[in-house]
């Protein structure tokens, strides 16, 4: 089975982000296990409380085997450092719409 880090923007609607990415989630093959930080660090409701989420998606993307990228990517701060991040640690990228 291949891990992927499912990176996907979240302030812009934290609701509505979330709901996507569990679409996302819940329509994957069955030969993929997904790492859904949205999901993960829900309970980090707070602005100060956001800034600690990013550390810790980038923890749980250095274990991924692919990382997909969805939604507005370009103007999230989260996804572009995880972006980076999957650049760094050679872990391949893959843009979806």
């Amino acid at each position: 089975m291949k891990v992927v880090y499912i990176a996907h923007p979240f302030t812009n609607d934290p609701e509505g982000n979330m709901r996507k990415v569990a679409g996302i989630c819940r329509d994957l093959p069955e030969d993929i296990v997904p790492i859904s930080p949205i999901h993960n660090f829900s309970f980090l409701k707070e602005p100060d409380d956001r800034e600690k989420a990013l550390p810790m998606c980038l923890i749980l993307l250095s274990r991924a085997d692919e990382v997909w990228v969805y939604g507005d990517y370009k103007n999230s701060t989260g996804c572009q450092a995880e972006i980076s991040m999957a650049e760094t640690l050679g872990i391949p990228i893959i843009y979806k719409s």
